[in-house]
């Protein structure tokens, strides 16, 4: 999806960013639980899921795709919401 800061700081025509991306913002917000992690995982029980330490790397990982596919999709809504802001007008 491209770096957009989530803080931008403007110069003219120019955008620079200190800090934290919007995509690590979204996907730090992101309603993703240890348990739909779980669940997308195929466990039925998230004390199943935590058994082994393969499991709880599995589940981790699983855990943060999960969270940047749904900052992926919250930054995709947002530049179709921009263009067709300016596609009226208003922006």
């Amino acid at each position: 999806m491209g770096d957009h800061p989530a803080y931008p700081i403007t110069a003219g025509n120019q955008v620079h960013s200190t800090g934290v991306h919007a995509s690590d913002w979204f996907a730090q917000s992101a309603p993703i639980t240890l348990r739909d992690a779980a669940m997308a995982c195929g466990f039925s029980d998230l004390r199943e899921a935590l058994t082994t330490d393969a499991q709880r790397v599995t589940l981790f990982a699983v855990m943060a795709m999960l969270r940047y596919e749904y900052a992926d999709a919250m930054i995709a809504a947002r530049e179709v919401i921009r263009a067709n802001q300016i596609e009226r007008g208003e922006g």
